[in-house]
């Protein structure tokens, strides 16, 4: 036992050497002994790994946000992030070093004897320091390293595609989807897109919407255009099994397409019939998701992927209900950007345009206008000499001739769309049997944002739509349940989708909405 009491003490004394490695060549001790001593051993390494992190963590972390903008003179900080500027001067070495937490930078001010090699631009540094006041201007504070600054990842300078001042087309970056968003720009522009998503959600949830989850896989074509996605699995053995089975239970011989569903599933167009599912049992809701559109469209206004804010209300007996939501989701989004995030909203429009601030601060001092498409088609004949041809919606040329030459940037709400060019759900106007109670919104540099209605409810006018469509009945039967929702309590509903990246090109004013979404497909591409 005198062994073991004196290996204990050891141990209870700090000393972090093996006491089982020792034990093991100890005369007469037990397994319960070495069992205790092993034990011991491990509490003894845990508690000096305690006592490493607590001692690391006596000057624990902090963003750069939070440095910059509550830091003070002679405090004690860490941060960690990258180089955005190195520069020699004399014997000190000057970086300017960002986190993403914000569009800021903080100095980072040391001796060029104690920097590490390695460390330059884009470089990932952990540096701890004292918060000191700048020479030249003392409302800005640097960080003075009191420990070496460590090097957490280095970059290659030779193959980085981004240069340090060098400023790069759009289509230049566009190359680089991957590194994107470690340029200045593109960081501000995601933590935009962040601020802008959580001001929507602000504003259904402040307004008494509820967010619904609809689903990616649908067998719906909510917009009947055919603009689909095919869904079918992968696997062929998968395939194989479940053609298997099905033949077996059906006696009939299942394709691909439809071995796994039975029956036809796409990738989500819309998830308004889903929402208006939802919104049987509650009054209001809203979801946020990617859409798919199968287009072959290379134009700067179109993604096969993109993300639809789309919301539903129930008791909708009036297409002005819809109208409302509409304009102030869009004016509390633009009026956050202008206000919580002007800083980043700063750095992606780089003041090039000093009429975007003017446009959209003239968006939200003005109430939208309403017309409907036949004021709309004579106020383009009569003043723009431009004709809407008959069976077609408003080109693009004529939804930014209405806004910008010919009413003063104020977006436009135009409604009373001809049913002939809007899809099945549309409810009939009371008052135009061949018009239907639809709204599209044209704003300035985007053309249309937001596209709604008040949706059908009456199920022989629906049963009659869908009949028109499909002969055959087969489409009517597919959407029997969206029939149902009619049948059992329902009400006169509506709603409204508006493209989420193209808000974000009204807000920011980038032409390009494939330079406005994170990772943008478009036919032929989809590098990730």
């Amino acid at each position: 036992m005198q062994v073991i009491t004196t290996k204990l003490s050891r141990v209870l004394a700090g000393k972090h050497r093996s006491v089982l490695s020792r034990s093991r060549h100890a005369p007469g001790l037990s397994n319960l002994q070495q069992n205790f001593c092993r034990n011991c051993s491990l509490r003894s390494a845990d508690k000096a790994r305690q006592e490493y992190v607590a001692d690391k963590e006596k000057v624990s972390k902090r963003s750069v946000k939070d440095v910059v903008l509550n830091g003070s003179s002679d405090e004690a900080v860490r941060i960690q992030g990258w180089v955005r500027s190195f520069r020699k001067l004399k014997e000190n070495l000057f970086l300017d070093v960002s986190d993403g937490s914000s569009e800021h930078r903080v100095p980072v001010v040391t001796q060029v004897s104690s920097m590490p090699k390695g460390i330059q631009m884009h470089t990932s540094v952990d540096v701890t320091g004292v918060l000191q006041p700048s020479p030249k201007n003392p409302a800005i504070l640097e960080i003075h390293p009191n420990e070496p600054i460590k090097l957490v990842g280095s970059c290659d300078q030779q193959t980085y595609p981004f240069g340090g001042k060098i400023r790069y087309t759009q289509d230049y970056i566009r190359q680089f989807i991957h590194l994107r968003p470690k340029t200045n720009k593109f960081s501000s522009l995601l933590r935009l897109r962040s601020a802008t998503s959580r001001a929507i959600n602000d504003y259904f949830t402040n307004n008494g919407f509820f967010q619904v989850h609809v689903p990616i896989l649908t067998s719906n074509d909510c917009e009947g255009a055919g603009e689909l996605f095919t869904v079918k699995p992968a696997s062929e053995d998968l395939v194989k099994e479940m053609r298997k089975e099905n033949n077996a239970a059906a006696g009939t011989i299942s394709t691909d397409e439809v071995v796994y569903f039975d029956k036809h599933v796409h990738l989500s167009v819309s998830g308004q019939l889903h929402l208006e599912s939802a919104v049987c049992g509650l009054e209001k809701v809203w979801t946020f998701s990617p859409v798919f559109r199968a287009e072959n469209s290379k134009s700067s206004r179109h993604l096969a992927e993109f993300y639809m804010v789309e919301a539903e209300m129930a008791f909708a007996y009036e297409i002005e209900q819809i109208l409302e939501v509409m304009e102030n989701l869009v004016k509390s989004s633009i009026r956050m950007a202008l206000t919580d995030c002007i800083g980043d909203w700063n750095v992606v429009t780089g003041n090039s345009d000093p009429n975007l601030r003017k446009m959209l601060d003239h968006m939200l001092a003005h109430p939208f206008t309403v017309m409907t498409f036949d004021e709309a088609s004579k106020l383009l004949k009569e003043k723009a000499s431009s004709i809407v041809q008959p069976g077609k919606g408003l080109s693009r040329e004529q939804e930014l001739l209405l806004v910008e030459q010919l009413n003063d940037n104020i977006p436009i709400f135009v409604i009373d769309w001809p049913s002939e060019i809007k899809p099945f759900y549309m409810r009939q106007s009371v008052t135009d049997s061949s018009k239907v109670s639809a709204v599209d919104l044209l704003v300035p540099t985007v053309g249309e944002l937001c596209g709604g209605s008040l949706r059908e409810g009456d199920v022989s006018k629906l049963t009659s739509k869908l009949n028109a469509m499909d002969p055959s009945g087969s489409l009517q039967e597919t959407l029997s349940w969206y029939i149902d929702l009619r049948k059992y309590g329902g009400t006169p509903t509506g709603g409204f989708g508006l493209g989420f990246d193209r808000l974000m090109q009204l807000i920011t004013g980038i032409g390009n909405i494939k330079d406005v979404s994170p990772f943008p497909r478009w036919p032929h591409h989809c590098p990730m």
